[in-house]
């Protein structure tokens, strides 16, 4: 998955809780 990270550094949080999400 390549988003805009740079420019939406909400991307950053989504990632965090999809990474739980996935992989508690």
């Amino acid at each position: 998955m390549k988003m805009r990270f740079d420019e939406e550094p909400n991307y950053l949080k989504l990632i965090s809780l999809f990474d739980e999400l996935i992989e508690p």
